[in-house]
């Protein structure tokens, strides 16, 4: 099995930024956001495949630097922190 790959890019972004996830081998993810205060300011569940690709757009959120979860039920896929500018 091909190692699992997620990666979030640019960091830092305007607010703008992608989520892709490769060699994924779960078929629902929940994707949160938890603001630089640590209040959660976005959560959504996608159904994925194999390869997963979202784009994020949130331009009226302050700069600052914003903590991305990404998970499947227990399982952690990403963990980190992403920077609005």
């Amino acid at each position: 099995d091909a190692a699992m790959l997620t990666s979030v890019f640019p960091n830092p972004s305007n607010g703008s930024f992608s989520l892709v996830i490769r060699n994924n081998k779960y078929r629902q993810i929940t994707v949160k956001i938890y603001s630089p205060s640590g209040r959660t300011v976005y959560i959504n569940d996608f159904k994925t495949g194999a390869w997963f690709e979202h784009k994020f757009d949130f331009p009226a959120w302050p700069a600052g630097i914003y903590v991305l979860l990404v998970h499947s039920g227990e399982d952690i896929l990403y963990n980190g922190e992403i920077i609005f500018e």
